[in-house]
């Protein structure tokens, strides 16, 4: 019993590496969003936890605004692409009309 209480003790501690957010994941994090890929798919990207992440943004107000920038640019990225592609001449007409999302790498 107490292996376990020390597991979860483990596990709810803040400080632990898999809910430290660094600068190098915040400028990955900026790049990817940006481009108008979501913060869930960056996270998964990058390994580390979502919920750490949007705790980071919550506990720094200048990086939440930039964050919410860097979203509305990623919206707008993504709009142009939308825009452009009934006059890609890369993809198919049937390709066109089932395509749900665009691919951010």
């Amino acid at each position: 019993m107490a292996k376990i209480s020390e597991i979860v003790d483990a596990n709810l501690n803040p400080t632990d590496a898999w809910r430290t957010v660094h600068p190098k994941h915040i400028e990955a994090i900026k790049t990817r969003l940006i481009g108008g890929d979501t913060l869930n798919n960056a996270c998964k990207w990058l390994g580390i936890e979502q919920a750490s992440v949007l705790r980071h943004f919550h506990e720094n107000k200048d990086l939440r605004r930039e964050y919410l920038d860097w979203r509305a640019m990623g919206a707008h990225a993504l709009y142009d692409n939308l825009l452009d592609l009934p006059f890609d001449d890369t993809m198919r007409d049937a390709d066109k009309k089932a395509f749900p999302q665009t691919k951010v790498h």
